[in-house]
């Protein structure tokens, strides 16, 4: 069914779990054919009682899979779901913040946040001039790296090492260029959705899963850059 539906294996595994829940309400092995549009009603109203709109919705998505199959390959001659509403998900109005709100959050982050370049470049000047000897810099991201990067060249300072973190496409040109920022350290985002994913399907069909789940950063350096295809 899942290749079929052309789902993801995570998206199958949790269908799967909710395919067996609507099993175990039926309380007996009923043939397919033999399951009606109100028989499912009831299983999705029991849903709404018992856990959320969303787990109804999920539930709603897989059955709606499971006999779109079915009809597809044979199996029942009648779907009961084309006669089965989605259940309704409440739609709750996200509070927003009061012009004073807004001031209150500012001034807490300093109204300067948003020049972090200009911010880490007067920064690695002054630390420029009061340590001679500093060899490298490491920066938080690659807005600070690109404003230490700055500070550097504008001083004329060659044998100062920069890496920054995150690997922004202006932090990946300087690298490829040969300045001062030699490296960045990067994440994966793909890697850690697809791996929360894989967590919360774990924990739904009644897993342990561990308290941490290291995922490995990497690091970006000219050579490496080099090596990456064109776009």
């Amino acid at each position: 069914m899942c290749r079929a539906q052309n789902l993801s294996p995570n998206m199958c595994e949790y269908y799967t779990y909710r395919l067996r829940a609507f099993r175990t309400y039926l309380e007996a092995d009923t043939p397919p054919d033999a399951i009606t549009a109100d028989l499912i009603r009831d299983f999705l109203n029991s849903e709404l009682e018992r856990n959320s709109p969303t787990t109804a919705q999920h539930s709603y998505c897989a059955l709606r899979a499971f006999f779109a199959y079915l009809e597809s390959e044979g199996f029942v001659s009648d779907n009961p779901m084309t006669r089965v509403a989605k259940p309704k998900r409440k739609q709750s109005v996200i509070p927003t913040l009061n012009q004073s709100q807004v001031e209150a959050l500012l001034a807490i982050c300093g109204r300067d946040f948003y020049g972090v370049r200009d911010k880490a470049m007067a920064v690695t000047e002054t630390m420029l001039q009061k340590h001679p000897d500093l060899a490298g810099i490491f920066a938080i991201n690659d807005s600070t790296a690109l404003g230490a990067l700055k500070a550097v060249e504008s001083m004329g300072r060659t044998n100062v090492v920069i890496v920054g973190y995150d690997g922004d496409p202006e932090a990946r040109r300087e690298i490829l260029r040969g300045s001062a920022l030699k490296a960045d350290a990067v994440q994966f985002p793909r890697k850690i959705g697809s791996t929360v994913v894989e967590m919360v399907a774990k924990h739904l069909r009644g897993e342990p899963v561990p308290k941490l789940v290291p995922i490995p950063c990497d690091i970006i350096d000219k050579e490496k850059l080099e090596r990456e295809p064109s776009p």
